[in-house]
């Protein structure tokens, strides 16, 4: 038998993504927005990690939508849209593209903070001075932006992204999330499970 409804406890809603992304934003609103909007504008101001701190997160799925969150709210507050708080609501609603762009920002900065001499190289028209080591390497290359590397797998009939696989540096905080990721959809099965999934 259940007790009257007067004596039920009082729902407490938890903060959701939202909350948290907007929490986010208020902090320091001048840099955000200023940074972010400028963020299009040359590939070396590209520097989602310096809005957004990456040692706050323990998850890759939390990370990329408090990030994506974050994006759309200063591109709101840019177009001066949050004019009524259901035009907020229905702006802030994240879909897979948001998600994807999150990522690819975040793989953008990582691969600026640890390859800027190879990302210069690549970026550089002159063909007379020496590639780095790793350029000469991995044979780099940039495919929209982002580093990639060429193997053996070039004739192979699989994906691109499996052929020329993403350059991220190995002790980065985004590389650990992203391979604690790769790990819990493989269920937990082991390191060649893992690394089939990355």
């Amino acid at each position: 038998m259940y007790p009257p409804e007067s004596e039920w406890p009082e729902n407490r809603t938890t903060q959701s993504e939202d909350e948290l992304a907007l929490k986010e934003v208020v902090k320091s609103p001048s840099t955000a927005v200023h940074l972010l909007v400028s963020i299009s504008a040359n590939m070396s101001e590209k520097k989602i990690d310096q809005i957004i701190d990456i040692n706050r997160f323990h998850d890759l799925t939390k990370l990329l939508r408090v990030t994506a969150l974050v994006i759309k709210a200063a591109e709101s507050f840019k177009n001066s849209v949050i004019n009524k708080e259901g035009t907020r609501r229905e702006h802030m609603r994240l879909n897979s593209t948001d998600v994807n762009e999150a990522e690819r920002l975040w793989i953008l900065a990582v691969q600026w903070s640890a390859f800027s001499k190879e990302i210069t190289f690549l970026l550089s028209k002159e063909c007379s001075c020496t590639p780095t080591t790793y350029v000469a390497q991995f044979g780099l290359f940039l495919d929209e932006e982002v580093i990639k590397c060429k193997g053996r797998l070039n004739n192979a009939p699989l994906p691109v992204n499996t052929k020329n696989p993403i350059l991220l540096p190995a002790k980065h905080e985004f590389t650990c999330l992203l391979i604690k990721h790769s790990h819990e959809s493989a269920k937990h099965s082991g390191i060649r499970d893992t690394l089939t999934t990355l």
